[in-house]
């Protein structure tokens, strides 16, 4: 907490040293460091001196409840109208809950139907208050939807049709609604470069709290080949599942990692947790932007528990030799319609190996889910 107040203060202390301040510096996005540029003074001193990073603000004579929240970096990560719990509400992701605050409070900043309206368009969003879109042709004033948002008898929800979401708020016969992209540059507010650099930034710190194997029931699994049984999981693309492998003594089954079976040992160790993973570490080649790229080192079992929680985890195999072992983990996220793309490869002899190993990777994030039978497809015309 101190921390993050030392660097409100900071931003707070001297408009100059604040303008050189880059988004990457100080926010994780520079929506955000654009927003918060536009909120009166008095607002963000009352931000300074809150221990709950919480105020109430007078914005263009609207009262408005304010919060903002860091990241593990102490970078500022969202600012919007205080309208939800998030630790409370467990039914829908903190991403989307966090566009939904920032975007009221962007619409009350900017107070103009003719921007909100050119803005809307620009990132696919819809604003709808009892069903009828708002609009510069609108006569209705977006005051209109203060007692709906700050009502303490409020109810929220949200829905996802495949590639869009529509989430309403509701207070008695009035409500206000939001059309958009499930697409993470639109919730998240952040361009693929930006994002790019909270993973870096993320992944080096981050450090997973266990990675204890979950039991088995050996009734779940099917034959697989000689003395192994699989664990069917769901496909994602051609030989690209969630499939594992195990060897089983009576009742007691194992995850397989074992020289004898490569394929299996190397996709476990990408989608089964277990100790086989604990002293494995991915030396990763990072695409950021363009020609940019980054090299780091992270734990892999840091890195699965990372992305676990809100990602789908799909393994395939490509190169399966006496020479070389390579494959591809798909990360998905579902819920905004994206992957991430890790290439790993190694040497049967490296992999095996007892003690610590280091696995080559190249790192790809942000790409849209539609773009992935393309990608696939050049890549097999290449070969």
């Amino acid at each position: 907490m101190r921390k993050r107040l030392a660097l409100l203060m900071l931003l707070f202390s001297c408009a100059a040293v604040c303008s050189k301040l880059s988004a990457q510096d100080a926010f994780t996005s520079n929506r955000l460091n654009e927003l918060f540029a536009l909120l009166p003074l008095e607002c963000k001193n009352a931000l300074s001196r809150s221990t709950e990073n919480k105020c109430s603000c007078n914005i263009k004579g609207n009262s408005l409840p304010i919060k903002v929240s860091f990241n593990s970096q102490g970078q500022l990560s969202h600012l919007g109208m205080d309208l939800f719990s998030f630790d409370a509400n467990l039914l829908y992701p903190n991403t989307v809950l966090s566009f939904i605050e920032r975007s009221f409070l962007e619409y009350f900043i900017w107070n103009d139907a003719a921007i909100i309206d050119k803005k809307n368009k620009e990132d696919k969003i819809a604003l709808l208050i009892n069903g009828k879109q708002f609009n510069s042709l609108s006569n209705e004033k977006l005051s209109v939807i203060l007692p709906i948002l700050q009502s303490d008898a409020k109810g929220l929800n949200i829905k996802q049709d495949s590639l869009f979401y529509q989430a309403t708020i509701s207070s008695g016969k009035e409500n206000v609604s939001l059309l958009f992209a499930a697409n993470y540059q639109v919730v998240s507010g952040m361009d693929k470069k930006e994002y790019a650099h909270q993973i870096i930034n993320a992944l080096k710190t981050y450090k997973a709290k266990s990675n204890l194997s979950p039991s088995i029931n050996p009734l779940s699994l099917k034959p697989y080949r000689e003395d192994l049984k699989v664990n069917i999981g769901k496909a994602y693309y051609k030989t690209i599942s969630s499939n594992t492998y195990f060897k089983c003594a009576g009742n007691e089954c194992e995850p397989v990692f074992d020289g004898q079976y490569p394929l299996e040992s190397f996709t476990n160790t990408f989608l089964a947790a277990g100790d086989f993973n604990k002293d494995i570490t991915l030396r990763i080649e990072q695409k950021i932007y363009a020609n940019e790229k980054e090299q780091y080192e992270v734990g892999l079992s840091d890195y699965l528990a990372y992305f676990k929680n809100d990602f789908e985890l799909y393994f395939g195999m490509e190169n399966n030799s006496e020479k070389m072992l390579d494959g591809t983990l798909i990360l998905y996220n579902r819920q905004l319609n994206f992957i991430n793309l890790l290439y790993v490869s190694s040497t049967p002899q490296e992999f095996f190996k007892t003690g610590k190993r280091v696995l080559k990777a190249k790192f790809y994030t942000n790409i849209p889910s539609d773009n992935i039978k393309n990608l696939f497809a050049e890549k097999e015309n290449t070969k």
